[in-house]
């Protein structure tokens, strides 16, 4: 059997795949990724696409961490909808024993678009759950990366962009609708 990492160039993916090469286990894994930077054991995934590559791997462990990019360019329900066409693909053509999906904390915030659309996939896990024997569903929340090569808009990268990038050592945020006025914060390096 093997274990797989869909999704390895994320950044949560580089930072699982980083850890495993650390602890000299990255033996036991593949990883998939839809754009192919890496050498090695990274092979190429599009999800959107068939997925034959897949289908007769008996799979240990799945840690699916494949989304669309948070960047404001793919801010679109159509868009983050995709996730769940590409885990319903993987869960009907695989052979699963163990499916780790990474989640979201967005599911707590009232129609968040993108915390709808996960909430949905959890839903069809577990649905599902009698297909593994294992079903972990992660909720993070507020994931840094050691590896900020692929900054997203998330809000912790949003300030990374203006500390490190734009070398800036203060901004102004608007804190609420109800405040018309901004607030300076002093960010202190």
């Amino acid at each position: 059997m093997v274990n797989i990492i869909i999704g390895s160039n994320s950044s949560i993916g580089q930072s699982l795949v980083d850890h495993l090469k650390k602890k000299k286990l990255s033996n036991n894994y593949l990883f998939f990724s839809k754009s192919n930077k890496n050498k090695g054991k990274f092979l190429k995934l599009d999800l959107d696409s068939d997925i034959k590559i897949l289908k007769n791997l008996p799979i240990n462990n799945c840690f699916f961490l494949s989304s669309p990019r948070y960047v404001k360019k793919n801010f679109s329900k159509k868009k983050y909808e995709k996730e769940f066409t590409w885990i319903k693909k993987v869960v009907e053509n695989c052979n699963i024993k163990k499916m780790i999906y990474l989640s979201s904390s967005t599911i707590y915030q009232k129609n968040h678009f993108i915390g709808v659309n996960k909430l949905k996939i959890e839903r069809y896990l577990s649905s599902r759950k009698k297909k593994f024997k294992i079903l972990q569903i992660w909720r993070p929340f507020n994931l840094v990366s050691f590896n900020q090569k692929q900054l997203t808009d998330h809000f912790h990268n949003f300030l990374f962009k203006i500390i490190f990038i734009q070398k800036k050592n203060f901004i102004f945020f608007k804190v609420t609708q109800k405040i018309k006025e901004d607030i300076p914060v002093l960010m202190n390096l």
